[in-house]
């Protein structure tokens, strides 16, 4: 009787696991990727021309808070959770994007002779410096609202001293989904670089030299 108890189960454990192998295996998320678009600099530039001897600009890789200098799409429904959207991530960390897209900017606003990206001391005559502070979506019910925060400095690379500096605090609203997140991201940057230029041309490196 003992015996053929325990065929029987060894029988039925069989079957379990012949069964478990006839179901089809879970596909594992597909991720997409996502890029900051830059509006380019066509409308700004329009009928403008670098003026004689203008500056070189330095620019420093950016610099992001943690945790938002990772692939990761944060976004928070309260104060003290961030969450992320676990299919979508963006193609290249934040400061690098952050970084490229700023330079793209100033070398169209006809500003400076040259705009460089570098960590290291160069022969240009003014760095720019940056911190993100803040970059994620706040969700509060059915709507949400994207935010950009960037500390920005401005140096004398021959002194090495801090001319000025400003925090960019941008944020648009957004629907509360990866659509939004996307939408508003890019809007906020551009918020941001539009802001920086007028900033910038307004305190124009030739003039605080006058």
């Amino acid at each position: 009787m003992k015996l053929l108890n325990k065929i029987l189960a060894i029988g039925g454990l069989s079957l379990i696991i012949t069964g478990c192998g006839l179901l089809d295996p879970v596909p594992a998320p597909v991720i997409k990727y996502y890029k900051l678009d830059f509006n380019g600099t066509k409308d700004m530039t329009a009928g403008c021309s670098v003026p004689q001897n203008a500056p070189v600009m330095q620019i420093s890789i950016f610099k992001v808070d943690d945790p938002f200098n990772t692939h990761s799409m944060y976004y928070s429904k309260n104060t003290s959770q961030l969450m992320s959207y676990t299919e979508n991530k963006w193609v290249a960390i934040p400061a690098k994007m952050l970084t490229q897209v700023t330079q793209e900017k100033l070398l169209g606003s006809c500003l400076y002779s040259n705009v460089i990206s570098s960590d290291f001391m160069t022969s240009s005559n003014y760095r720019l410096a940056a911190q993100v502070l803040d970059f994620k979506q706040v969700i509060a019910n059915e709507s949400s609202v994207m935010q950009l925060s960037v500390l920005v400095q401005l140096i004398d690379n021959k002194s090495n001293s801090v001319i000025m500096s400003k925090v960019f605090a941008e944020q648009s609203s957004t629907t509360p989904d990866i659509s939004g997140y996307v939408n508003g991201a890019n809007k906020v940057t551009n918020m941001y670089l539009d802001n920086l230029v007028t900033w910038l041309s307004s305190n124009h490196p030739e003039k605080i030299e006058k």
